[in-house]
Protein backbone atom coordinates (compact mmCIF):
# COMPACT_ATOMS: atom_id res chain seq x y z
CA UNK A 1 0.00 0.00 0.00
CA UNK A 2 1.33 3.21 -0.85
CA UNK A 3 1.42 5.88 1.84
CA UNK A 4 2.40 9.62 3.00
CA UNK A 5 4.51 11.20 5.53
CA UNK A 6 3.14 12.86 8.20
CA UNK A 7 4.91 15.78 6.30
CA UNK A 8 3.42 15.37 3.12
CA UNK A 9 -0.38 14.74 4.49
CA UNK A 10 -0.07 18.27 5.95
CA UNK A 11 1.62 19.66 3.04
CA UNK A 12 -1.09 17.91 0.27
CA UNK A 13 -3.97 17.80 2.14
CA UNK A 14 -4.64 19.52 5.24
CA UNK A 15 -2.81 22.78 3.84
CA UNK A 16 -4.45 22.55 0.69
CA UNK A 17 -7.15 25.31 0.50
CA UNK A 18 -9.11 23.17 -2.02
CA UNK A 19 -8.99 20.21 0.01
CA UNK A 20 -9.90 22.03 2.75
CA UNK A 21 -13.39 23.92 0.94
CA UNK A 22 -13.80 20.13 -0.59
CA UNK A 23 -13.89 19.15 2.84
CA UNK A 24 -16.01 22.15 4.00
CA UNK A 25 -18.80 21.32 1.34
CA UNK A 26 -18.69 17.89 2.18
CA UNK A 27 -19.80 18.64 5.36
CA UNK A 28 -22.71 20.60 4.29
CA UNK A 29 -23.96 17.61 1.87
CA UNK A 30 -23.76 15.30 4.62
CA UNK A 31 -25.35 17.35 7.67
CA UNK A 32 -28.47 18.01 4.71
CA UNK A 33 -28.47 14.31 4.50
CA UNK A 34 -28.24 13.87 8.37
CA UNK A 35 -31.15 16.14 8.30
CA UNK A 36 -33.48 14.31 6.12
CA UNK A 37 -32.77 10.83 8.24
CA UNK A 38 -36.03 9.44 10.21
CA UNK A 39 -36.46 10.32 13.66
CA UNK A 40 -35.20 6.67 14.43
CA UNK A 41 -32.20 6.46 12.99
CA UNK A 42 -29.44 5.74 15.94
CA UNK A 43 -28.02 8.30 17.73
CA UNK A 44 -30.41 10.89 15.94
CA UNK A 45 -30.63 13.51 18.16
CA UNK A 46 -26.94 14.06 18.71
CA UNK A 47 -26.23 13.34 14.81
CA UNK A 48 -28.67 16.28 14.51
CA UNK A 49 -27.13 18.62 16.50
CA UNK A 50 -24.05 17.99 14.67
CA UNK A 51 -25.73 18.81 11.40
CA UNK A 52 -27.52 21.71 12.78
CA UNK A 53 -24.30 23.41 13.99
CA UNK A 54 -22.55 22.55 10.54
CA UNK A 55 -25.34 24.23 8.80
CA UNK A 56 -26.00 27.14 11.00
CA UNK A 57 -21.74 28.18 10.86
CA UNK A 58 -20.74 30.75 8.08
CA UNK A 59 -18.17 27.98 6.92
CA UNK A 60 -19.70 24.59 7.26
CA UNK A 61 -17.53 24.25 10.73
CA UNK A 62 -19.47 24.78 13.74
CA UNK A 63 -15.69 25.86 15.07
CA UNK A 64 -13.91 29.09 14.26
CA UNK A 65 -11.24 27.18 12.15
CA UNK A 66 -12.11 24.01 9.88
CA UNK A 67 -8.88 22.40 10.38
CA UNK A 68 -9.66 19.55 12.58
CA UNK A 69 -12.50 18.36 10.29
CA UNK A 70 -9.73 19.20 7.39
CA UNK A 71 -7.36 16.78 9.53
CA UNK A 72 -10.04 14.32 10.54
CA UNK A 73 -10.80 13.24 6.97
CA UNK A 74 -7.10 13.74 5.58
CA UNK A 75 -5.99 10.86 8.11
CA UNK A 76 -9.17 8.65 6.82
CA UNK A 77 -7.65 5.54 5.37
CA UNK A 78 -9.70 5.63 1.82
CA UNK A 79 -8.42 9.09 1.71
CA UNK A 80 -5.27 8.47 2.21
CA UNK A 81 -4.50 5.66 0.33
CA UNK A 82 -6.06 7.38 -2.43
CA UNK A 83 -3.64 10.40 -2.15
CA UNK A 84 -1.04 8.69 -2.01
CA UNK A 85 -1.62 6.51 -4.82
CA UNK A 86 -1.68 10.16 -6.78
CA UNK A 87 0.92 11.82 -5.01
CA UNK A 88 3.90 13.49 -7.02
CA UNK A 89 6.19 14.88 -4.71
CA UNK A 90 6.85 17.33 -7.71
CA UNK A 91 3.42 18.56 -7.60
CA UNK A 92 1.66 18.74 -4.38
CA UNK A 93 -1.81 19.29 -6.13
CA UNK A 94 -1.55 15.37 -7.16
CA UNK A 95 -2.41 14.31 -4.04
CA UNK A 96 -5.67 16.07 -3.32
CA UNK A 97 -6.99 15.58 -7.00
CA UNK A 98 -6.58 12.31 -6.46
CA UNK A 99 -9.15 11.88 -3.47
CA UNK A 100 -12.36 11.75 -5.53
CA UNK A 101 -15.40 13.05 -4.22
CA UNK A 102 -16.77 9.54 -3.09
CA UNK A 103 -14.32 9.57 -1.51
CA UNK A 104 -14.40 12.80 0.58
CA UNK A 105 -18.48 11.80 1.35
CA UNK A 106 -17.65 8.68 2.25
CA UNK A 107 -15.09 9.91 4.88
CA UNK A 108 -17.58 12.42 6.50
CA UNK A 109 -20.50 9.85 7.06
CA UNK A 110 -17.66 7.25 9.09
CA UNK A 111 -16.74 10.74 10.65
CA UNK A 112 -19.85 11.52 11.47
CA UNK A 113 -21.35 9.89 14.78
CA UNK A 114 -17.52 10.23 16.00
CA UNK A 115 -18.26 13.87 16.01
CA UNK A 116 -21.80 13.23 17.59
CA UNK A 117 -20.29 11.34 20.11
CA UNK A 118 -23.00 8.31 19.16
CA UNK A 119 -21.64 4.81 19.51
CA UNK A 120 -22.62 1.98 17.12
CA UNK A 121 -25.51 -0.13 17.73
CA UNK A 122 -25.68 -3.05 20.11
CA UNK A 123 -26.78 -6.55 18.91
Amino acid sequence: MASLSLHEIHDALIGSTVFADRVRVAYLLVAREVLDEPGTTHGNPLRVAVARATLNSGDGSPSSSPSPRVATIATDPAVLTAAALGYTPADLATAERSVTDDHLLAAVRAAWDIAANVTPPTA
